[in-house]
């Protein structure tokens, strides 16, 4: 039982010591879903977004029916126009498919490497969504500032 309580003990981190180890960990283990580093393709290249999307709708495709991407939980058809935040947008795919609803869409990530690819796959597809590295526990937001999240 002292085990339990010590264990208990050693996780009273501080966020912000919480938070470091979170980025340093997303940053070195990104959201690629190439694990094996299978992928053959050059990095941020459209070859390589398709691939490492394909990986990720299959491991989402519960999530989605077979007419759109993450339809089951993302209101799509009502999001156009609206102002959308997309917390941890990893290699920016949620991103994309909330720009082509129609979306005003702000997305976060606490890694460099999840803006890059995000703010990548938006140029190389002529998207456009505001795109910034923040720490989703202290949101630079006014509360209300938008219609989904």
């Amino acid at each position: 039982m002292d085990g339990v309580f010590q264990s208990k003990r050693n996780l009273d981190l501080d966020v912000s010591s919480v938070q470091h180890g979170n980025r340093h960990w997303w940053n070195d283990n990104p959201m690629a879903y190439d694990w094996h580093s299978e992928v053959k393709a050059e990095k941020y290249s459209s070859e390589w977004f398709d691939a490492i999307d394909a990986r990720f709708i299959v491991g989402s495709r519960l999530f989605a029916t077979d007419s759109k991407l993450f339809d089951r939980i993302i209101p799509l058809s009502e999001l156009k126009g609206k102002r959308v935040l997309d917390i941890g947008c990893g290699m920016g795919l949620h991103t994309e498919t909330l720009v082509r609803a129609g979306a005003k869409v702000t997305s976060v990530d606490i890694t460099d490497g999840a803006i890059e690819a995000t703010t990548r796959r938006l140029l190389l597809k002529g998207l456009k969504a505001t795109v910034q590295r923040t720490d989703a526990e202290s949101l630079p937001f006014k509360s209300a500032s938008f219609d989904f999240v």
